[in-house]
Formats: structure tokens, sequence, C-alpha cells
């Protein structure tokens, strides 16, 4: 079974620590993508054969975290070496009256939980969908298109036919998430 976790770095974080850390550990560098105008940055290594570290640096959505795949003992020390955000930090500023703080908090949190919605992010979400700044509902648009989460569907169904803005936007993902479910 494949064991997954990403780890939310603070903007100071570095990819310089971790590749010395990597180099003094002996990990195999396997790839290195330089970001593009809508791909982000990423580079990961094999510290054995069944486990991948990488560093991702996506620059669209303002967010850095490092991926460890099957080494919990990694995680932990990688946890320990990088500065990272805390989840409780991430949900009390996606709360923010704020809304650059909020959305910068909403973006990283909605990357930790790619593929799994927590019952903390959905209802934060949920109000960032209908929020009455667009860009806001924008950036909640964008996440919902990123996490594929399936049990939004009926949220933005919703959308799809209140949000005048962007309500054609919402139905393209509508129409991927039923094909996909």
């Amino acid at each position: 079974m494949t064991t997954m976790t990403r780890i939310l770095l603070r903007p100071e974080a570095s990819l310089e620590a971790l590749n010395e850390r990597a180099a003094a550990l002996g990990w195999k560098l396997v790839g290195d993508d330089a970001p593009g105008h809508s791909r982000p940055a990423r580079r990961f290594w094999r510290p054995t054969p069944e486990s991948e570290v990488g560093w991702y640096e996506d620059h669209g959505l303002g967010v850095t975290f490092v991926w460890v795949t099957n080494a919990p003992d990694l995680e932990a020390q990688l946890t320990e070496m990088l500065p990272r955000l805390k989840r409780t930090e991430l949900l009390a500023a996606a709360r923010s009256s704020d809304l650059r703080t909020a959305l910068g908090a909403l973006r990283a949190l909605g990357v930790a939980e790619m593929g799994a919605l927590s019952p903390e992010l959905r209802p934060l979400l949920v109000r960032f969908m209908s929020h009455p700044v667009r860009i806001a509902r924008r950036a909640a648009l964008h996440l919902c298109w990123v996490g594929s989460w399936k049990e939004l569907l009926p949220e933005i169904e919703k959308r799809s036919e209140a949000d005048a803005d962007l309500g054609a936007a919402w139905g393209r993902l509508a129409d991927v998430l039923r094909k996909d479910a």
C-alpha cells in the first residue's frame, strides 16, 4: 500500500536545504521540472526504491510543499527540518476577515487535501464559492478543479445556476465531475 503525505511549507522554506539533505544522504535525483506558465516547479528524489521525496512549488496557487511517499521516518525528519505551516494555523487563517490571508490559507488547505476533502475545509470552501467578491469565487472554482472533490457536486451545480459571472465555468466543472463519478 502506498502512503503519501504533503508537508505544507512556509515561504522561508528552502529548496537548497532539501538539496543539501538529499546529497548528504545519497538520495538519487529522479526528476527536476522547471516551472512554466501554468506548470509548477518540481524536484524529486528516490531515497530508496520504494520511497520518494519531492519539492513542489506552485507559483499560480502560491503554495509550496514537500511530499513523502512510503517513508514515515523521512516524513518525521523533514517535518522537523523544514519550516512548515500547521493545519490549525491554516484553518484559523482561512476564517480571517482579511481576504488575502483567508484565500492564501484556503489555497494551502486545498492543495493539502487534494483527493480527500476534510469536514473542516468543506464549509470554508462552500463559503468562498458564493463569496460576494468575484476573485474569491474564482479562487474557490480553481481549487475545486485542482481538488476534484466529487462530494461538492451539489454545491457546484448550484453555483452554475446562481453565479452570473462564473456560472458557465462552474457548469463545465460539474460536467467533468459527473463524467468522472
